[in-house]
This record gives C-alpha cells, structure tokens and sequence, in this order.
C-alpha cells in the first residue's frame, strides 16, 4: 500500500469565525481542566494516605485569641 502525505500550507478562514472557534474551544476546555484537577486530587489523596502525611487543613476548633495581658499592660503606660 501507497503512503499519501499531506501538507497543510495556509487555511482560509474569516476572523469572527476564528473567535468563534477559539471561544468554544476555551469554553470546551472547562470540564477538562474540572476532570483533571479531580485525578490529581485523587493522586495527592493516595499518596497522602500511602506515606501517612498530616493533614494541613485548618482545624475549626483552634482559635486565635490574643492574651489578655497584651492589652491590658500596665508596663506601657507606667510613666514611674
């Protein structure tokens, strides 16, 4: 069998029908960015779990609360 080849030199096309394409195309790429961010979650949360790291989440139950002493110091405002 016969091996043909092709060669694209130039492509005629309008340019609102470029923008058009480009757009869609953009718009096309959304739910494969979503389908990829997913299988490296999957692929973090493996890994994650197969060496036992920690958790780097925030904990709800810890709070920032600046001691009282920070506020209330008398040491500042002693002119003695």
């Amino acid at each position: 069998m016969e091996k043909n080849e092709v060669v694209v030199v130039d492509v005629q096309m309008p340019l609102w029908s470029m923008i058009v394409f480009m757009v869609k195309w953009a718009i096309a790429s959304i739910p494969a960015m979503f389908a990829l961010i997913f299988i490296a979650m999957l692929f973090v949360g493996m890994l994650r779990g197969c060496m036992n790291m920690p958790d780097f989440r925030i904990k709800k139950d810890i709070r920032y609360e600046p001691s009282a002493s920070f506020y209330s110091s008398s040491a500042i405002y002693d002119e003695k």
